[in-house]
C-alpha cells in the first residue's frame, strides 16, 4: 500500500512545494517593488513622504536578490525579501524538500511571478517617464498617483500573504505525511537487513555446497582417468558395450534428473514438515542400505582382486569371446527397445513437468501481498534452515564412520565405476564366473536403489537451494525499493 501511494504523495508535495515557491515569488517581488516605490518617493519628497511598512518589510540592500523561500538559487529579479522566513517550517521542511525541485523549473518560477506582477513595474515605468518628460507637473499630483499606487500593492500583498499561508498549512499536512511514510521506511529497511543476514548465511551454504561439488567432480574425473587407462586393454567389443553403458548411464541421470525437477515443482509450501519427515525416513533407509553396502563393496573388493589376478589370463581367452559378439548384437536391440521405452518414460514426465509448471504458475497468482508473502518464506526458512541442520549433522556422524561427506560421495561414485568395470569384465568372462556375476547382478539392484535414495536427498537440497535463492531474489527487490524510496526522500 505504501508503495502504491508513495509516487502520488510525492507529486502532491512537489505541487504545493511549486505553488508555495510561485507565491513567495510574486510576494518578493511585490515588497521589491514597495521599496523602490517607497525609495523615489523619499528621494523626491523627503520632507512630506515618510516611510511605511518599516514593521512589516525588512531592509534590503540593492545586491540581495534572494527570494523569501528554502535555500535555493534563483535569477536576479527586481530586489527580493531577504530576510528570515516567518514560520518554522521553512527552516526544516522546505529544506527537506529543496532536492525534489526541478532545476529546470527554477528560471519558469520567477517568469510567472514576474507575470502575475507586471503591472506594478509598467506603472512604475510610466511614472518614471512621466517624472521624466512632464516635470513640470505639480507635486500634489504626483503624491496622490504614489498613494495610489502604494495602496493596490498593500491589497495584492495582503492577498498574496493569505495565499501565502494557506500554502504553509497544505505543507505542514504533506510534511505530516512525509514523517509517517520515514517511519514506515525505517522498518522496511529494519527487515531488509535481517533478510540481508540470512541470505549472507544462506549464500554461505551455497558456496560450501559448490566447493564440495567441485572436489566431486574432480574426483569423478581421476577415476575416469584410470578407468579409461583400463580400457585401452579391452577390444573392440568392449568398447562398443562400454559406449552402451554410457549411454544408458546418460538415460538414467536424464530420468534421475526429470524425476527430480517434477518432485521439486510437485512440492507445496504447507505440505514441507510432511516432506522433512519422508526425506528423514529414507535418510534412515539409506543409512542401513550404505552399511549393507559396505559389506557389498568389501566383497566386491576381494572379487575385484580376483579378477585382476585372472586379467591376464583373461587377455589369452578374448580370442574365444569373439562367438559372442552375436549375442551381445542381440542384447543391444533389446536395450535400444530399452532405450526407447525410457524415452517414452522421459516425455510422460516433461508432460507432467509442465502440468506442474501451470499448477506453480497459478498458485504464484494468488500471491497478492508482498508482506504476508515474506512473512511466510521467513517461516519456511526457519523450517527448511533446521531440517537441513538435522540432515547436516545425521551426514557428519555419518561421514565419521566412512572419513568425511565429499569421500562418502567419492567412495559411492568409485564403487558405481568399480561396479561397471566389474560388470564389463563379468560380461566378457560370463562362462568362467557365473556365480560372480549373479552377485555382481544383485549388487547392482542394490547400487540402483541406493541411487535413487541419493537422487532423493539431491532433490530435497535442491529445493533448498531454490528456496534460498527465491529469499535472495525478494530480498533484492525490497532492496531496490527502498533505494527508490531513500532517492525519493
Amino acid at each position: 500500500m505504501y508503495y502504491k501511494k508513495c509516487p502520488e504523495l510525492m507529486k502532491m508535495v512537489e505541487e504545493f512545494y511549486r505553488a508555495y515557491r510561485a507565491l513567495a515569488e510574486r510576494y518578493d517581488h511585490a515588497t521589491g517593488v514597495i521599496r523602490h516605490a517607497h525609495k523615489t518617493m523619499a528621494e523626491a519628497f523627503p520632507n512630506q513622504v515618510p516611510m511605511m511598512m518599516t514593521d512589516d518589510l525588512p531592509a534590503i540592500s540593492p545586491t540581495e536578490t534572494e527570494p523569501h523561500t528554502p535555500k535555493m538559487r534563483h535569477p536576479a529579479g527586481n530586489g527580493g525579501y531577504t530576510g528570515e522566513p516567518d514560520s518554522p517550517l521553512n527552516k526544516t521542511g522546505l529544506k527537506q524538500l529543496n532536492d525534489l525541485y526541478i532545476p529546470g523549473e527554477q528560471e519558469n518560477l520567477p517568469k510567472f511571478a514576474r507575470r502575475g506582477l507586471n503591472f506594478f513595474e509598467t506603472r512604475e515605468e510610466s511614472n518614471e517617464q512621466n517624472s521624466g518628460s512632464n516635470n513640470t507637473l505639480s507635486e500634489s499630483k504626483r503624491v496622490t498617483k504614489d498613494e495610489t499606487v502604494i495602496l493596490a500593492l498593500k491589497k495584492a500583498i495582503a492577498k498574496l500573504e493569505d495565499e501565502k499561508e494557506a500554502g504553509l498549512l497544505q505543507y505542514q499536512q504533506s510534511l505530516e505525511k512525509m514523517s509517517n511514510l520515514e517511519l514506515e521506511v525505517s522498518t522496511a529497511q529494519e527487515n531488509s537487513r535481517k533478510l540481508d543476514e540470512r541470505a549472507s548465511k544462506a549464500e554461505a551454504e551455497v558456496q560450501a555446497l559448490k566447493e564440495a561439488q567441485i572436489k566431486l567432480q574432480a574426483e569423478s574425473e581421476a577415476s575416469l582417468l584410470q578407468y579409461q587407462q583400463c580400457l585401452e586393454k579391452i577390444s573392440n567389443l568392449e568398447k562398443n558395450i562400454s559406449s552402451l553403458q554410457k549411454e544408458a548411464g546418460e538415460l538414467n541421470e536424464r530420468a534421475t534428473k526429470a524425476e527430480t525437477e517434477s518432485e521439486s515443482l510437485k512440492q507445496e509450501l504447507a505440505r514441507v514438515e510432511a516432506e522433512k519427515e519422508a526425506t528423514l525416513v529414507q535418510y534412515n533407509q539409506c543409512l542401513e542400505t550404505i552399511s549393507k553396502l559396505e559389506e557389498r563393496i568389501k566383497e566386491v573388493e576381494e572379487n575385484a582382486r580376483r579378477i585382476k589376478e585372472h586379467a591376464n589370463i583373461a587377455e589369452k581367452e578374448i580370442e574365444a569371446l569373439e562367438l559372442q559378439v552375436t549375442k551381445l548384437n542381440e542384447e543391444k536391440e533389446d536395450a535400444a527397445l530399452h532405450y526407447q521405452q525410457c524415452m517414452e518414460i522421459i516425455s510422460s514426465l516433461e508432460y507432467k513437468l509442465s502440468c506442474a509448471e501451470e499448477e506453480v504458475h497459478r498458485l504464484n497468482s494468488k500471491i497478492v501481498d508482498g508482506v504476508e508473502k515474506l512473512q511466510s518464506s521467513k517461516q519456511k526458512c526457519l523450517l527448511l534452515e533446521t531440517s537441513n541442520h538435522t540432515l547436516q549433522s545425521e551426514l557428519q556422524s555419518l561421514a565419521q564412520k566412512v572419513g568425511s561427506q565429499s569421500r562418502l560421495w567419492g567412495c559411492i561414485q568409485e564403487e558405481r565405476l568399480q561396479f561397471i568395470e566389474a560388470e564389463a569384465a563379468f560380461q566378457t568372462l560370463q562362462q568362467l564366473h557365473s556365480q560372480s556375476q549373479e552377485e555382481l547382478r544383485s549388487l547392482a539392484s542394490e547400487l540402483n536403489s541406493k541411487v535413487e535414495i541419493l537422487g532423493n536427498v539431491e532433490s530435497c537440497k535442491q529445493a533448498l537451494e531454490d528456496e534460498v535463492h527465491r529469499v535472495s531474489e525478494e530480498n533484492k527487490i525490497l532492496n531496490e525499493d527502498i533505494f527508490c524510496v531513500r532517492y525519493i526522500s
